[in-house]
């Protein structure tokens, strides 16, 4: 059978019949496209609640000595990221640092790094943020237990940053500063005893746990998404192939 001409289509597909056929299917093929991108968003929503689930888990988990978990200058693999510790120590509150454009709750400020002294090692504690760097307060004095989460170092950023801070949160650096052994990690400070200063009492914002990273899609939901889309698109070539049928038919009524 002869291939339908342009000609043939475009004449077929601007029928009044066509013309309706193809509204029909466009709001089909919208309600389609609408419905797969309800999904996708459902995918990505559901991502982040299982993501805050699995914060929500790390948080509930009970620590774990840090002696158990991580040795100084040991590697830091994924095994021991996230995993809650308790360890006691001493503060040095002459090396604390600070870390410019750290946030809390999308307010840019600093960071507050202290070195706690462990025996003969040192362990690099996140115990907060403050707005203004020189609102960062003296840690507890004397022996301290602290609570908290461990997270990787970061790694070095040559920057050129003022005295009394760091560009990021780098064992590689602060070893420099503070001598060692250092572990190949921070915690980010839950609570101590004796408790620092709280936050609504003009001391440090204790942060929040962080999420997962990457947590990406929820794949069922992303395959319902797709689903949609390929229905919509089924629909544009149903209609297209219904022109092409209409305009062999009206092409063989004329050649009779």
């Amino acid at each position: 059978m002869a291939r339908v001409s342009i000609r043939e289509f475009l004449r077929a597909a601007f029928t009044w019949r066509m013309l309706a056929l193809f509204a029909g299917l466009v709001v089909v093929a919208y309600v389609c496209i609408r419905l797969g991108s309800w999904q996708l968003d459902r995918a990505s929503e559901r991502a982040e609640q299982h993501a805050e689930a699995e914060a929500q888990a790390e948080a509930n988990a009970d620590p774990k000595p840090l002696g158990e978990v991580l040795q100084p200058g040991e590697s830091f693999t994924g095994l021991v990221e996230n995993q809650r510790v308790t360890v006691t120590g001493t503060y040095d509150e002459e090396q604390q640092v600070v870390v410019p454009n750290r946030y809390y709750e999308g307010e840019p400020g600093y960071g507050v790094v202290t070195p706690l002294h462990v025996d003969n090692a040192v362990l690099p504690v996140l115990r907060g943020w403050v707005k203004d760097k020189d609102d960062a307060d003296a840690p507890p004095e004397g022996d301290v237990t602290i609570t908290g989460m461990l997270r990787p170092s970061e790694g070095a950023e040559r920057t050129d940053v003022e005295e009394g801070e760091i560009s990021r949160i780098s064992t590689a650096e602060l070893v420099n500063q503070w001598g060692g052994p250092i572990w190949t990690g921070y915690a980010l400070l839950e609570k101590s005893d004796p408790a620092q200063t709280a936050g609504d009492d003009g001391g440090l914002q204790i942060l929040p746990l962080p999420l997962p990273e990457d947590a990406g899609l929820n794949w069922q939901n992303l395959a319902y998404a797709i689903e949609w889309w390929v229905f919509g698109g089924f629909f544009t070539l149903l209609w297209l192939r219904a022109v092409r049928d209409h305009a062999r038919r009206t092409r063989e009524v004329e050649e009779k």
